[in-house]
């Protein structure tokens, strides 16, 4: 019999107090690994269109990036899971458009 405060489940894993030593990393661990500047772009690509006016116009006055910077850098980004678990759903949409436009391109 476990001690009180001590449970033992059916993989035998003993958590005490609220603790469990197996799932002591935070759930996003994945999240934290993006970096603020690559959160900005997904960010921006998720919601740009609120804005209104032409998208290029948005990326240079939002993120003083030119329209192919920042194409290259989303490119970039989508493909990494870190991406993938801080946005899924703009993940999911600019990969499948890369893959309609063809290697490398995107016409978002």
């Amino acid at each position: 019999m476990a001690p009180p405060g001590v449970s033992t489940g059916p993989t035998e894993l003993r958590c005490s107090q609220g603790k469990c030593p197996r799932f002591s990393k935070p759930p996003n661990t994945l999240m934290s690994m993006l970096k603020s500047d690559e959160r900005v772009i997904l960010d921006f690509e998720r919601s740009w269109w609120l804005e209104g006016g032409p998208k290029d116009q948005a990326i240079e006055q939002k993120l003083g990036l030119s329209a192919s910077a920042y194409y290259e850098a989303l490119r970039r980004i989508v493909f990494d899971v870190a991406a993938l678990a801080y946005d899924p759903l703009t993940v999911k949409r600019v990969r499948s458009l890369i893959e309609q436009t063809g290697e490398g391109e995107l016409a978002v």
